[in-house]
């Protein structure tokens, strides 16, 4: 491979924004739940065999008229509020599923349909859900495993809820490889200023080498 010689104008994207090809025969409405199919093209999320859910859609796109991959759709990543029902303070931090393009649950319904992790319960009828494609369900349903073990990348909220716990040692292998390494790296980071500070104190005659 050859390094760049000179200046280059990459194009670039926002990082919490991801772009598909609609599906053909689709209208995807702004703020709908969007999903991939096998075939890799956007669609409303639904509870269907076979869909990957992505994110939000930031702009309405009809291809209702299309064939597959002719209009594009922008989906984002993030935390989004949407419908649900019968979920309570003690669900935050769960995995959550689509019954439809603007509702979740915890049930899963008859295919699984992972729609991400449940950040915080607002109301009777709406929850907080943090959605992307890096977001997986506990047996990985959202695709490749990674490189965190055969049950794939621990929710981020399920990090945070262990770190917090009194009973964290419990809460599984995802939870302590995030925290040995944590500590790893502190303990370099603590190394290397003290090597910095002993060897500055040599240096001002205050500290004796031994």
């Amino acid at each position: 491979m050859t390094p760049l010689t000179e200046e280059r104008d990459t194009a670039k994207r926002e990082g919490k924004i991801i772009v598909r090809g609609v599906k053909t025969g689709v209208t995807i409405l702004a703020g709908a739940m969007v999903a991939r199919n096998a075939a890799g093209y956007a669609l409303p999320a639904a509870d269907a065999a076979g869909l990957t859910v992505e994110g939000r859609a930031a702009k309405t796109v009809d291809n209702s008229d299309g064939q597959d991959g002719d209009l594009q759709v922008e989906i984002e990543q993030g935390f989004f509020l949407y419908d649900s029902a019968g979920l309570t303070a003690a669900d935050a931090g769960k995995d959550c599923y689509a019954a439809d393009d603007h509702t979740v649950n915890l049930t899963g319904g008859s295919n699984h349909v992972f729609a991400g992790v449940i950040g915080e319960v607002f109301s009777e009828t709406e929850v907080w859900v943090k959605m992307g494609i890096s977001i997986r369900g506990p047996q990985g349903e959202q695709g490749d495993k990674g490189d965190q073990g055969e049950e794939g990348p621990v929710p981020e909220a399920t990090v945070v809820a262990a770190v917090a716990s009194p009973a964290a040692g419990t809460q599984g292998a995802g939870y302590v490889q995030a925290d040995v390494q944590r500590i790893a790296t502190l303990a370099d980071e603590n190394k290397a200023q003290l090597n910095a500070v002993i060897a500055a104190l040599k240096a001002a005659g205050l500290m004796a080498s031994v």
